[in-house]
């Protein structure tokens, strides 16, 4: 049950600053951040509830440490569109590394998966974040590095973050006019 209405809420926040969601669960917690537009909110993490004090703390400890500089869920469109849309985002590009005994390649970065996510990690934070995924057995791959604007896929420029955004705003309007 809402607590105010969505427009007078709006209205009392402070413009382009991101809101932090929390969806307080029987067995999860949800974290959520939203874009300063407060338009969309995009999944961060999934806690497993323990015991109360243990949960916030755990939430705590995640916004304080800030070791993630953006994170998408792999839903629609898989690894591939979750980490366009973080490029588009951050107007930033990246060179994936190039995946040995992948069995289909396809498969892998269009794949729609509710319960995995991308992280974007500083340099020298992603030991840290190696280490906290390896003690709780999470499973991951290291996708890439950022560039300034370029998209690299087996080490060739394929395009820039600048088309990739041309494309993804524009195509309504090119396709209606």
């Amino acid at each position: 049950m809402p607590i105010c209405k969505h427009e007078d809420f709006l209205i009392k926040t402070n413009h382009h600053k991101n809101l932090l969601g929390i969806d307080h669960g029987s067995k999860l917690i949800g974290i959520a951040i939203s874009n300063k537009e407060l338009f969309i909110a995009t999944p961060l993490t999934t806690i497993v509830r323990k015991k109360q004090n243990v949960d916030f703390n755990e939430i705590l400890k995640i916004i304080k440490e800030k070791l993630a500089l953006s994170v998408h869920d792999v839903s629609l469109g898989g690894i591939m569109i979750g980490t366009l849309k973080m490029c588009i985002a951050g107007s930033k590009g990246i060179k994936f590394n190039k995946f040995k005994d992948l069995i289909n390649i396809y498969q892998y970065f269009f794949s729609e998966d509710q319960g995995r996510y991308i992280i974007e990690v500083e340099k020298n934070n992603l030991k840290k974040v190696e280490s906290i995924l390896k003690k709780n057995s999470v499973h991951f791959d290291l996708l890439g590095e950022t560039t300034d604007k370029e998209i690299i896929i087996n080490d060739e420029p394929t395009f820039t973050v600048d088309k990739v955004t041309e494309f993804y705003k524009g195509w309504l309007y090119k396709y209606m006019s």
